[in-house]
């Protein structure tokens, strides 16, 4: 279940999305660990052209954006039925449909939140554009200095999943209900979810949330006061899409892993296979079992659990390759170490 959404880089659907071939990435697994390559050079070419990409064809990414949420919306109602998972009673039917549907929609979640990062790491590219473009202002008519500036123009309108549940919380102080839709914010790859300590601790020491109301005018306000050029203002606002799909990618993936936990601990109780050697299972091979109860041995998803490559093309096709296979792959292949 590893390679469904949490590393596996989309190459495919991410070529098509852009129109050029991306670059490679891919991952390493090393007990509970993930070390990930990528070709750098191919990265940063591919990166420069999304921020020519994003001054020319904002409405690319404002696509980009609708899309997201629309799957973003689907995908959190699925996990809030699904509650706290206190009774995981489904028939391997239902099961099939769930895990095909979320990590269809967690895999395409995560092919939209990538061109942020390509952007910028390794090079800085797309961060660089915006922070020149506000030293060559002249800010004597703003009472913030350059810093302030880059953090406000860049902050997305738009609220996260977690901005969304606390106002919740806020309005009805009901801890169960809270933690019964939203237990997975902070859930991680292996969890855990949030816990009522942590609740009636964030109760206690007081909720703030950021006013996007007053947080866009400020925008506006900056924005009018320096006179971003047309352009200018393409690329702000790519940079809100980005930094918003990365953090609200995260987010609503957590209830994915959360899902596929629940999962894995239904397998190894019926197969007697340790959950944590069951996580390195492919979605296809979860499919499978659930359809005929044929699940690769326990010694092979060990050796995937110590050291394997996983190199996907989509969130259900790809190689895995465990063991020295893994390792003279990375050796053979012109490929950089990423995180």
């Amino acid at each position: 279940m590893t390679q469904s959404i949490n590393f596996g880089y989309p190459s495919k659907a991410m070529g098509k999305l852009l129109g050029v071939k991306p670059p490679r990435f891919l991952a390493a697994y090393s007990k509970e660990k993930v070390v990930l390559y990528t070709d750098v050079d191919y990265w940063i070419k591919t990166g420069k052209m999304i921020v020519k990409k994003a001054k020319i064809e904002i409405g690319f990414f404002r696509n980009l954006l609708q899309e997201s949420e629309k799957m973003k919306e689907e995908t959190i109602k699925i996990i809030h039925s699904l509650g706290r998972f206190k009774k995981f009673n489904y028939t391997n039917q239902k099961l099939i449909s769930l895990i095909k549907k979320l990590s269809y929609n967690g895999f395409r979640l995560t092919v939209y939140s990538q061109p942020g990062a390509i952007a910028d790491h390794f090079h800085n590219t797309f961060t660089d554009n915006l922070q020149n473009i506000i030293n060559n202002k002249n800010l004597s008519k703003i009472n913030l200095n350059s810093t302030d500036i880059f953090n406000v123009l860049t902050a997305p309108r738009l609220k996260m999943p977690s901005e969304i549940a606390k106002e919740e919380l806020l309005k009805t102080k009901d801890v169960n209900q809270y933690l019964d839709k939203w237990f997975w914010l902070n859930y991680g790859h292996l969890g855990p979810g949030l816990k009522r300590i942590d609740v009636l601790q964030e109760i206690k020491g007081g909720i703030k949330l950021q006013d996007k109301l007053k947080l866009a005018v400020k925008q506006q306000e900056i924005t009018s006061k320096i006179f971003l050029k047309p352009e200018e203002k393409k690329l702000f606002e790519a940079a809100r899409i980005f930094i918003y799909l990365k953090g609200m990618r995260m987010e609503v993936c957590n209830g994915v892993f959360s899902f596929l936990n629940q999962v894995a601990r239904k397998i190894a109780k019926e197969t007697k296979i340790n959950k944590k050697n069951l996580m390195y299972l492919s979605i296809p091979e979860v499919i499978e079992y659930l359809k005929t109860g044929k699940i690769p041995k326990e010694s092979v998803l060990k050796q995937r659990r110590n050291y394997s490559v996983w190199i996907l093309d989509d969130y259900r096709h790809g190689r895995i390759l465990a063991g020295d296979q893994g390792r003279k792959f990375i050796r053979g292949n012109k490929l950089i170490y990423y995180l």
